[in-house]
């Protein structure tokens, strides 16, 4: 039979459940969530270093080809009939979306955009005509680029500067498609973590559940032995008031404080002939118990019948025990 206290327990406890649960599943989520912005930005510095790199490597040997310090003292319209084509033939091998070479005066010589050859260069070129070295992001006329910049020696002279790069916007592709590529893990690993969080959250709650359970028949059992423990204090008591009086010869008094504490029916005691004073009292008490119960004792018993021992006892409250279960409406015994 469930008890209200029994229930608020359990309701307790799947609201305590639920909470752990939920808390489990936003650690995980929290986790992974921390997790991927740092997978993100690893990767993002990845692609931009690595591209970078290209870019800067393609824009040295650029500079350092001979085909390229040959064409670039002749005259701007010779220098960009011999230089673009080798310009456009990197930019499609090495995945570039611009190759420049301007002269010592900031002059274009190749672009991908013809009418922007021969124009001078959309940035200012000073100071990698000064043997300066340049790695970054700029406006140019493609839009926003990641480039590098070096300059173009000949015979230990700058005659020139080359620039290689690549859209932003094709970073920003790449990175696109490098976190398509990792959100199924993501969302993979999230799902597989609030799984096992909800597994191992339901495991622990049906053990903390069970030693709850076992805390309570603990808490009942100790309340009973408690309970049992001041009805012996009490009958103790009782006991040695009855011994008081009668060990001072005061006989009515102690039968009237027996007959005040029980109900005690005397017809039966007194009308079996047993010599036995004990046995007779216990037929007065099996009497007085089946009395309160809407019974009657009847008895044959013989006059040498001697005071039974503890197990005899214990047959006749069973047999007291079954008779009173035989009564429609009379609870059992326990």
């Amino acid at each position: 039979m469930l008890t209200g206290e029994t229930m608020t327990s359990g309701r307790r406890g799947r609201t305590r459940s639920a909470v752990v649960v939920l808390l489990q599943c936003l650690i995980v989520l929290a986790c992974v969530g921390v997790t991927t912005a740092i997978a993100v930005n690893v990767q993002e510095r990845s692609i931009r270093s690595a591209t970078a790199e290209r870019v800067l490597d393609v824009a040295y040997s650029l500079a350092e080809l001979d085909q390229v310090h040959e064409a670039i003292g002749l005259e701007r319209a010779e220098a960009t009939a011999q230089l673009q084509p080798l310009a456009t033939l990197i930019e499609e091998a090495a995945g570039v979306d611009y190759v420049v070479i301007a002269d010592v005066e900031g002059v274009r010589l190749t672009h991908p955009v013809p009418a922007q050859r021969g124009e001078v260069v959309s940035t200012d070129p000073a100071e990698v005509l000064a043997g300066e070295v340049f790695v970054g992001t700029e406006e140019g006329t493609l839009g926003p680029t990641l480039r590098a910049k070096v300059p173009v020696v000949v015979g230990g002279e700058i005659v020139g500067a080359a620039s290689v790069g690549i859209l932003e916007s094709e970073i920003a592709a790449q990175f696109t498609q490098a976190w398509s590529s990792l959100m199924p893990w993501v969302i993979a690993s999230a799902l597989l973590g609030a799984l096992l969080s909800g597994i191992l959250s339901a495991v622990l709650n049906r053990r903390i559940a069970g030693l709850e359970r076992q805390v309570q028949e603990l808490g009942v059992q100790r309340r009973i032995a408690e309970a049992l423990r001041e009805q012996t204090h009490e009958f103790r008591t009782r006991m040695h008031i009855v011994h008081g009086l009668v060990s001072a010869g005061e006989r009515e008094e102690a039968l009237e404080y027996i007959a005040s504490t029980v109900p005690i029916d005397d017809g039966v005691e007194r009308s079996l002939p047993i010599a036995d004073a004990r046995l007779r009292a216990l037929f007065g008490a099996l009497a007085t118990e089946l009395s309160e119960w809407g019974a009657r004792m009847q008895a044959d018993v013989p006059d040498d019948l001697g005071m039974p021992t503890s197990v005899t006892t214990g047959w006749w409250s069973l047999r007291i025990c079954a008779a009173m279960r035989e009564r429609p409406g009379r609870p059992a015994c326990g």
